[in-house]
């Protein structure tokens, strides 16, 4: 229910009582309704408190107690340091009207507020609860993340060494193909060589023949 709707339904119902019953502290009572549209509600709530206090029933007390609830009720639903104390006092002051005062004017709206404030708490403890299961979820997830980071970071060093380790190895690869490369142009030379040695060893020997068989 809008604030204001409730505000304004619960002044229209005690004014009528309190303009018949309430005449010697009227101007009080009316001026604890004014705080209470100002949205001024812990100065409403603290008036109304000290009219009951005083009053000596000379004014209704169901009246004061009711304004002094709703006065609690509205400001309990701010924020400030004394939200929650008043919500506290505002459940309180509801429940002993309703049971005090069983044929009080008040009786239907303050039941109406006492549910109204069950389904708030409700509310807000199952905000509260959803709150914190996001935060253990949010320390879960950054935790997740952090281990798989960190994963992902070794797995990448890992690789990092292996490529570097492979770049070195097919350099080396490399360098020794040059070397054998190298080796084989030599050897290929060096067996031309070889060939060309024994091509004129045998030519010598042919000549060396003729010559002894001419001398024969």
């Amino acid at each position: 229910m809008n604030t204001r709707r409730v505000v304004g339904a619960c002044l229209l119902v005690g004014l009528g009582v309190c303009l018949v019953h309430c005449r010697p502290s009227q101007r009080m009572v009316k001026q604890g309704d004014q705080l209470l549209q100002a949205g001024r509600y812990r100065e409403s709530a603290a008036l109304f408190e000290q009219l009951r206090e005083e009053s000596q029933r000379l004014l209704d007390e169901d009246l004061l107690m009711f304004r002094a609830g709703l006065a609690y009720y509205l400001s309990g639903r701010q924020a400030h340091p004394q939200a929650a104390a008043h919500a506290k006092r505002a459940t309180a002051l509801f429940r002993r009207l309703v049971a005090e005062y069983p044929q009080s004017l008040y009786k239907s709206q303050a039941q109406l507020l006492l549910e109204q404030q069950q389904r708030l708490t409700h509310c807000t403890a199952t905000i509260s609860r959803l709150e914190r299961q996001l935060a253990a979820a949010k320390v879960a997830a950054d935790q997740a993340s952090d281990t798989l980071q960190n994963r992902l970071k070794s797995a990448k060093d890992q690789l990092d060494s292996r490529i570097e380790g492979q770049q070195l190895a097919e350099k080396q690869i490399a360098v020794l193909t040059q070397q054998v490369q190298a080796l084989s142009a030599e050897l290929a030379t060096r067996k031309a060589r070889i060939d060309e040695l024994q091509q004129k060893l045998s030519d010598l020997k042919r000549i060396d023949m003729r010559r002894n068989k001419a001398c024969d």
